[in-house]
């Protein structure tokens, strides 16, 4: 008889099946990710982000008796080993530093998630100075964790993120560009997307929506 699941905190059966959900939405939106790039930088975002889902899903799958906090730091670690553009950086950095405040605990309380959250955006306050408004993937990634420390369980901090991710990816085509090669071409970035803030609300959709299952 299958036990039910604690849906107060995250285990590891939860928490791989939010991170295949995000891997998952990240490689079926990778050409539109390459598309959107195409516009003003190297047309090659979608493949970054492909083989960094690919490392996500692959690491998740293989997940073996390791506790969130190391698997995490491995997690992070091998995808900043992933080739090509600035993405593998800033998303080994993010996945990594989601795992710095978590101690041998198996499970993921609610504080502890907003925990992750708000020591992933300082370590990625350390690796880049963009702010709101920039049109980066800090654009997504400032107003997701705000929005999360709000909340109290973790279905309301994964759906909070996400809707404020969301939200926060749309703005971006009202920015002019200020980081990367978009920044060369100012003011005709105005109307489109940044792809980085895109593909990190494409994560937290993923994450909210695995969390469901």
């Amino acid at each position: 008889m299958k036990m039910p699941t604690d849906k107060t905190t995250l285990d590891k059966a939860r928490l791989k099946t939010m991170l295949l959900e995000a891997s998952r939405l990240l490689q079926e939106k990778s050409d539109e990710l390459s598309e959107l790039d195409a516009r003003f930088g190297d047309g090659d975002h979608g493949v970054t982000i492909r083989k960094i889902a690919l490392v996500i899903e692959h690491g998740t799958a293989a997940w073996d008796d390791a506790g969130p906090k190391t698997f995490l730091t491995e997690l992070g670690n091998a995808v900043l080993a992933v080739s090509g553009g600035a993405a593998a950086p800033l998303w080994g950095t993010f996945i990594g530093g989601l795992a710095l405040p978590l101690g041998d605990s198996a499970e993921i309380d609610p504080p502890s998630l907003k925990r992750m959250f708000s020591s992933a955006l300082e370590e990625m306050r350390s690796v880049t100075n963009a702010k709101i408004g920039d049109k980066t993937l800090m654009d997504v990634l400032i107003p997701a964790v705000e929005s999360a420390d709000v909340e109290d369980s973790i279905e309301t901090i994964l759906a909070a993120a996400s809707s404020a991710a969301q939200k926060g990816a749309k703005a971006t085509e009202n920015f002019v560009a200020r980081f990367g090669r978009a920044k060369n071409y100012k003011e005709r970035t105005l109307g489109t997307p940044d792809p980085g803030a895109v593909s990190l609300a494409l994560f937290f959709e993923g994450l909210a929506a695995g969390c469901k299952e």
